[in-house]
């Protein structure tokens, strides 16, 4: 299970919170949880979407979302599209990290997982989705100015910074082209 962050409506493709076990049982969707909670201690009415399995039905996870006054999303029946920043993820994850990958241990998987997501893919990978950031460098920015959120949200949004292949003009210049 992974789970991502929310920063006024706009989905950050940072993922806080993870686990790595041997089964798919209701005990890894809430230690994912529990680990995200803990790490950023949201406010009341955050909203938890899943998918429609079966350990994100159970009533101990459910107990945990309403413990911290958090409201449930399931997925509709055979509609990707509502959990889409789940399903990219996973699909960039598959091919970047574990792709014709065997893990010989739980702790060869965590591992594995730990350096993907906490020292690559949240803090260094950019995204199209937030102006071709990383996701730490956009929540860097939406804290230091959240007014200023929207400029970052979308590049398009400011055409003078970019090139005609929609890459920002800034993330060239960064990088020396």
């Amino acid at each position: 299970m992974a789970v991502f962050k929310c920063l006024d409506g706009l989905i950050l493709p940072k993922n806080v919170g993870w686990t790595v076990d041997t089964h798919m049982q209701e005990s890894i969707v809430i230690a994912s949880l529990k680990q995200a909670l803990c790490k950023h201690k949201p406010a009341a009415g955050l909203m938890i979407h899943s998918d429609r399995g079966g350990q994100y039905a159970y009533w101990n996870f459910k107990w945990l979302l309403e413990q911290h006054q958090c409201k449930q999303s399931m997925s509709g029946a055979d509609n990707p599209y509502d959990n889409a920043h789940m399903e990219s993820f996973f699909s960039r994850f598959k091919a970047e990290c574990v792709q014709k990958t065997v893990f010989e241990s739980k702790q060869q998987a965590e591992k594995a997982l730990f350096e993907y997501i906490e020292m690559y893919y949240n803090t260094q990978r950019i995204h199209s989705s937030i102006a071709y950031q990383t996701p730490m460098e956009y929540e860097n920015r939406y804290y230091e100015n959240p007014k200023n959120a929207t400029s970052f949200e979308n590049p398009k949004n400011n055409p003078d910074s970019l090139r005609g292949d929609g890459i920002p003009s800034s993330v060239l210049n960064d990088i020396g082209n």
